[in-house]
């Protein structure tokens, strides 16, 4: 009987040997793995282990070749849901890496596909990352068994730009706490609905809406829930609700770049520069909304409906997220400044309607060391 030799990492370290298994075996049932460890098709050095071993790093575990071919010819979870292999599909128009090292994958996120899944039938930019991390696993020396890359922040569907996968337990853990101390600053551009002519300072509390029944019809229909804002109010208006134990503070810089004019849906519009020093969730839509200028189209929060066909590709949302920037000498080494350009239906929907902005910074992927 062949076996294929895996080598336990310092990741993996302290890991059930079954639960380990179970990365490699996932289509099959828990019984099933106990089963051929105890027959001894699955092995740890070469020798018989209780399911319940803990792993040591340098450990070699070894996986009779049959069962890994069991799973060699089975869709993925991503397979499903695009309904094609990803060997067939065309990943590339669903994101661009813009900086890899062996901790960190910053892509360049495209308009219409989730950062993760909410619908069993959508493939989500998790699903496609971690099918090609699990592909260039078996052959990487020294890659964990165990570690899967994750998102660890997001954006919404229709947002585009930078995101930050993990690619080793190290880089989770550094990037989180960076990112929890407030020393990894965002930011984005936005097209807003009305003119905005001065810098707004938006200081507000957000939290997810009441389970209303708006709010479940649209989550019915594939969408998902708003959030409220108010402010720190000791006389809060009907508008302003006092903070619950919920609301989160959430800051954000709103500058605008340029107006311009959109003669077809009689509606002014602005190019702003939007910098966040919090990550809430919704917090550019519904923070920029609640100061008067939600962002264009965004009927969720209040503005005027509004729609951009290029392509046959409808656009209902001009919200990109252009940077991330760093501490320098960071542990990660990642370059103090990272940028991802404007998609083209952007670039060309500012070209239309908003031609006095110059947006050539904003037109090519950058790195600032």
């Amino acid at each position: 009987m062949n076996f294929t030799h895996f080598s336990v990492q310092k990741d993996d370290e302290g890991r059930r040997l079954d639960r380990l298994v179970r990365k490699f075996l996932c289509e099959e049932p828990l019984s099933r793995i106990h089963k051929s460890i105890r027959n001894g098709i699955v092995r740890i050095n070469g020798l018989k282990k209780d399911a319940s071993y803990r792993v040591q790093k340098g450990d070699i575990l070894d996986i009779a070749d049959f069962l890994l071919q069991k799973t060699d010819g089975k869709p993925t979870a991503s397979e499903k849901r695009s309904g094609e292999s990803e060997s067939d599909a065309d990943t590339s128009s669903f994101f661009t890496d813009v900086f890899v090292n062996e901790d960190i994958r910053i892509i360049n996120k495209a308009y219409g596909i989730p950062v993760q899944g909410g619908n069993k039938n959508i493939v989500s930019l998790d699903d496609l990352i971690k099918a090609e991390y699990f592909a260039s696993r078996r052959n990487k020396t020294g890659a964990s068994l165990s570690f899967k890359p994750g998102p660890l922040h997001r954006i919404d569907r229709r947002t585009t730009g930078l995101v930050t996968f993990s690619q080793s337990l190290r880089g989770a853990r550094l990037f989180s706490q960076a990112l929890a101390e407030k020393r990894i600053k965002k930011e984005y551009l936005a097209v807003l609905q009305g003119k905005l002519t001065e810098t707004l300072e938006a200081e507000h509390f957000i939290e997810r809406a009441e389970d209303t029944a708006a709010n479940r019809e649209r989550q019915q229909k594939g969408g998902f829930k708003t959030v409220h804002v108010f402010t720190d109010s000791d006389e809060p208006s009907l508008e302003e609700k006092t903070p619950s134990l919920r609301a989160k503070k959430a800051s954000s810089r709103i500058e605008p770049l340029a107006a311009g004019f959109i003669p077809e849906a009689g509606l002014d519009c602005t190019l702003a520069r939007v910098i966040i020093e919090t990550g809430r969730t919704h917090q550019i839509r519904s923070q920029s909304a609640f100061c008067g200028f939600p962002l264009l189209g965004d009927t969720a929060y209040g503005a005027a409906p509004f729609s951009y066909t290029e392509a046959n590709i409808t656009h209902k949302l001009f919200l990109h997220a252009f940077s991330l920037s760093f501490e320098k000498n960071n542990p990660l080494q990642i370059p103090c400044k990272i940028s991802a350009q404007m998609p083209p239906f952007f670039q060309r929907f500012v070209q239309r309607y908003l031609s006095q902005a110059d947006i050539s910074t904003y037109t090519v992927n950058n790195e600032t060391h």
